[in-house]
């Protein structure tokens, strides 16, 4: 007797567990060996990696990092310029995969769906698990969001995220929640979750199933949220409450109330530079601030008319689309704190600038070389008016 053959003499003898054995020789093998050939693949290096997805009908732009042991499993894939995937990452996605440009994926996340739409510049932190398994497990976010370290998104209904809706760490966001009989009356809770744009969810918040959260609304660290948020409401604690809406909760700092803290996060870069080794030297006025690190210049100004040469260049009022240009032709990186808009790319000095001025929930729109003049304003968060805030209620 061959040993095939005594192998099937014993799972026939073992009726229960051969049987299932015997199903899963014949039918996980092939995915097996097909999850074998994706790990290998992703111990390629980048840049042939991004050769061979390209030459299997995926689109991927320029400047495009893969870590090691990032696996795809996906329909189609779209990655735009500049994206970033750590290591130890996980892309299972029947249909469309898309990441927006300058988009990035954290270590040991995994995202699981139908459909998953990431927007330009959107940041999904360290072990993020995004999971879903139906037709309708469907992830679609804006621009500039962020998810953070160790969050949890069940797809079992789709999850959409506006433009620039934060996170924060440990949080969990449910669309499905059921173990009970609902043929014996037991309730269940079933419905998609949307957040509105600019809107903010603190660590460790959960949010359930069928609640939205409105535009420029904020939810506190902790909350149970298990009912509707409106925009520009602040809401929190277990249950979770909107205690402040239309705007309540929103200082009205005035012209002068920004300057001075654009004055202040510019000295914490200082600081923060000068601490780190770098040779820093300040120079400070009513109307504009320089700061000279290791021989790279960055001038904050309240208006900036005419072109000054600097490593960097940031204005508190807006800036003519020409002189924007004229500041690109020389290479000097700029920021308009009026458009909430910066040079794409840049340098580290670019990077530092964006990181101090994100520690106090500013954040700017990337604006590609040359044009400004067709990039429109982004929508502020500013305190609703009277007007506002009766056609809102």
């Amino acid at each position: 007797m061959g040993w095939h053959s005594f192998e099937l003499e014993w799972l026939r003898k073992n009726r229960t567990q051969g049987i299932l054995s015997l199903e899963c020789k014949l039918t996980f093998m092939p995915g097996k060996l097909r999850l074998f050939r994706l790990l290998l693949g992703s111990l390629l290096p980048a840049r042939l990696r991004v050769f061979l997805m390209r030459r299997r009908g995926a689109i991927i732009g320029r400047g495009v990092s893969l870590g090691p042991l990032s696996i795809f499993q996906c329909g189609k894939i779209v990655i735009g310029d500049g994206c970033r995937i750590s290591a130890f990452t996980y892309f299972k996605v029947r249909g469309l995969l898309e990441l927006g440009e300058g988009a990035s994926v954290g270590l040991f996340s995994r995202i699981t769906a139908a459909e998953a739409k990431i927007g330009p510049e959107t940041s999904i932190c360290r072990s993020v698990a995004i999971t879903g398994a139906r037709a309708r497990s469907i992830l679609t976010t804006g621009p500039r969001c962020y998810i953070g370290d160790s969050c949890t998104v069940d797809l079992y209904c789709p999850v959409t995220l506006g433009e620039e809706v934060g996170i924060g760490g440990n949080s969990r966001i449910y669309t499905h929640g059921s173990w009970q009989s609902e043929l014996e009356g037991f309730p269940i809770s079933v419905g998609e979750v949307r957040a509105g744009d600019f809107c903010w969810m603190g660590a460790e918040v959960t949010i359930f199933a069928g609640v939205e959260v409105g535009e420029f609304a904020t939810v506190g660290g902790g909350t149970v949220m298990r009912r509707r948020v409106p925009p520009y409401a602040l809401a929190f604690g277990n249950p979770g409450k909107v205690v402040l809406q239309n705007g309540d909760h929103i200082q009205n700092t005035g012209d002068d109330g920004r300057w001075e803290l654009c004055r202040q996060i510019i000295e914490e870069l200082a600081e923060h530079q000068e601490w780190t080794g770098c040779k820093v030297e300040r120079e400070f006025s009513a109307d504009h601030s320089k700061v000279l690190m290791d021989g790279m210049l960055l001038i904050l100004r309240r208006r900036v008319e005419r072109f000054e040469n600097a490593g960097a260049i940031i204005s508190f009022g807006r800036m003519t689309d020409g002189l924007i240009l004229e500041f690109e032709n020389a290479g000097v990186e700029w920021f308009d704190l009026d458009r909430r808009r910066c040079l794409r790319g840049g340098t580290t000095l670019s990077a530092a600038i964006r990181s101090a001025f994100s520690n106090h929930g500013v954040r700017f729109q990337t604006t590609a070389r040359g044009k400004i003049a067709d990039a429109p304003d982004t929508k502020r968060g500013r305190k609703p008016s009277a007007a506002g805030a009766e056609s809102a209620s």
